[in-house]
């Protein structure tokens, strides 16, 4: 389902607005996958806004072989895209598994 198609049927039920956190789509292709959202949402009927991943992949890259990968530099370029308006979802859990030191006391 397209983000036009979704705000199609969302509007239709009410919903004016709301914030889509893509983090599969970005798990998947990275950077590229976000911008495709956020460009497919532009003809939508509500307003579609997006919390952008802190942690693509959500462990470390040789636990996880998605192929997205999104860290603080693209994180900080896609922060200046429009309808971008937050940090989505936040593990905590990365910074144990990329850094073998910290596990030690947890």
């Amino acid at each position: 389902m397209t983000p036009v198609s979704f705000g199609e049927r969302a509007a239709e039920c009410g919903v004016t607005t709301l914030v889509s956190e893509p983090h599969e789509i970005a798990n998947v292709v990275g950077v590229s996958g976000i911008h495709e959202m956020i460009n497919g949402a532009k003809d939508a009927p509500i307003d579609i806004y997006y919390g952008i991943q802190s942690s693509v992949p959500s462990t470390n890259r040789s636990l996880e072989t998605t192929g997205g990968v999104i860290g603080f530099e693209e994180m900080k370029h896609l922060m200046d895209e429009d309808g971008v308006v937050c940090v989505g979802e936040f593990l905590w859990r990365r910074p144990y598994t990329a850094f073998p030191i910290l596990r030690r006391g947890v």
